[in-house]
């Protein structure tokens, strides 16, 4: 990676994590420790339904605070 590259993913990385820290979504962390847990089937406990039922539900709330963010001409 290039240094200006990466300059620049850092800065989308630190504006990201600011977005969701003023959606006030600080748990989305959960999703990163939820997919590393599970990633590999065989590997660990299978998530009971409601684990996955709210870890879906965080998605879809973080998911939508991102969107949010994005000017409406670029939104999908």
């Amino acid at each position: 990676m290039q240094p200006e590259t990466a300059v620049e993913a850092r800065a989308w990385f630190q504006k990201a994590t600011n977005d969701l820290r003023g959606a006030g979504i600080h748990e989305a962390r959960d999703l990163t420790v939820f997919a590393w847990e599970f990633r590999y089937p065989g590997d660990s406990q299978v998530p009971s339904q409601e684990e996955a039922v709210q870890i879906l539900a965080l998605a879809r709330q973080v998911v939508t605070a991102l969107l949010d963010r994005l000017p409406v001409a670029i939104r999908p």
